[in-house]
């Protein structure tokens, strides 16, 4: 004698699952609802914390100086390991630049050959961003 104990025995189709089919589906249910429930208290937490949210929409930018310059931030905040401790691959942080700054970094490895060539100033970038930055502290400190 076959004994149910499923609650739910009419919903399935006896020749095409088992007992335990429904009982599966439920706790990968029940782990993926768990998953996503985290998620969210996950970003409600972060948005409490930061005081703005994740999903907030960011203000149109794009990139208006060479493509270049970006190269040379995207290395040196790379080579600095700056973002996840270095565990990330250029590739991929020249993705995430080229998304915010609408700029097709594609080509990140031909633009680092082409900061390299340079005969003199091989960081000219940089050292502006070093100089603006200077001023500015000189402009605010003269007040």
């Amino acid at each position: 004698m076959d004994l149910n104990l499923e609650s739910f025995y009419f919903e399935r189709d006896p020749k095409f699952s088992t007992n335990f089919d429904f009982k599966v589906a439920k706790l990968l249910a029940n782990d993926m609802l768990a998953a996503y429930l985290n998620c969210e208290l996950s970003k409600l937490k972060y948005q409490e914390e930061n005081g703005y949210q994740i999903n907030e929409e960011l203000p149109p930018t794009q990139w208006t100086d060479k493509k270049t310059a970006l190269g040379e931030l995207i290395y040196s905040i790379h080579e600095e390991k700056s973002i996840n401790a270095g565990m990330i691959e250029i590739k991929a942080l020249a993705t995430i630049f080229g998304r915010i700054f609408k700029v097709d970094l594609s080509d990140i490895y031909h633009i680092f050959l082409e900061i390299r060539s340079r005969k003199t100033n091989r960081t000219e970038y940089l050292n502006r961003l070093v100089k603006a930055l200077t001023r500015r502290m000189d402009d605010a400190d003269s007040r």
